[in-house]
This record gives C-alpha cells, sequence and structure tokens, in this order.
C-alpha cells in the first residue's frame, strides 16, 4: 500500500482489509487488524466506524445481529 501513502482512500483501503480479513480469518486477526486501523490512522474520518467495529467484534456471539 505504500503506493497509496498519504491518499484519500488510504484509510478506506485499510478498514477493507480489517473487514476482509475478519470474513477469510475469523474474529482474533479481525480484532487485531481494527486494532492496527485505530493505531495508524487516529485522524480518519472512518475511526468512529472502526471503533463501532470493534465493540460488535467483542460481544459475545450470542448477542450479534
Amino acid at each position: 500500500m505504500s503506493l497509496l501513502a498519504g491518499t484519500q482512500f488510504e484509510d478506506k483501503l485499510a478498514l477493507l482489509r480489517a473487514i476482509l480479513i475478519g470474513k477469510v480469518q475469523g474474529v482474533g486477526p479481525y480484532r487485531q487488524a481494527l486494532n492496527e486501523f485505530v493505531r495508524d490512522y487516529p485522524a480518519s474520518a472512518l475511526l468512529s466506524r472502526a471503533k463501532e467495529m470493534q465493540a460488535a467484534a467483542d460481544q459475545p456471539t450470542a448477542n450479534r445481529k
């Protein structure tokens, strides 16, 4: 992703990567990818959405929609 560093799409692609990791690798790697997003993009407009996704990932399976 170094070609996209500093672009307006970089954070969008990083969050998409986290979502895809969750679909393919499961909840553990998904949580880690979301944590990395929050750490790496603290000024992103998508930060609140990522934090919502983190909270949902931390809920027990029975409470998920």
